[in-house]
């Protein structure tokens, strides 16, 4: 009894695998149709951003926000603050600092 359920599995596997072939050798891939993009990117340099809290992307209303000690550079500009947001929709960074010890 063993012997014939071995042999009905590997009959089973082996079928398997010839129409797994088959099906290999009748599919192809389409070429892309899509137009290659040949602009240059648009920035000179990349953004880096860094905070030691968190960073919170609000995709629906296209604004990050990084929280605690953040800092964003691009090329030689580093802006340092405690919050900073970013706004896509308007191409503003807001960066907000916390108040000292004097409540300054």
């Amino acid at each position: 009894m063993n012997k014939n359920i071995l042999i009905l599995v590997s009959f089973i596997f082996l079928l398997t695998g010839f129409f797994n072939n088959s099906y290999a050798k009748n599919s192809f891939i389409c070429n892309d149709t899509l137009p290659k993009n040949s602009s240059e990117t648009i920035l000179e340099f990349n953004i880096e951003r860094h905070c030691n809290d968190s960073i919170i992307q609000d995709i629906e209303n296209k604004k990050i926000y990084l929280y605690g000690n953040a800092s964003i550079e691009y090329g030689n500009i580093k802006i340092t603050a405690n919050k900073i947001v970013i706004d896509w929709k308007e191409n503003t960074i807001l960066a907000i600092g916390t108040k000292d010890s004097m409540g300054n």
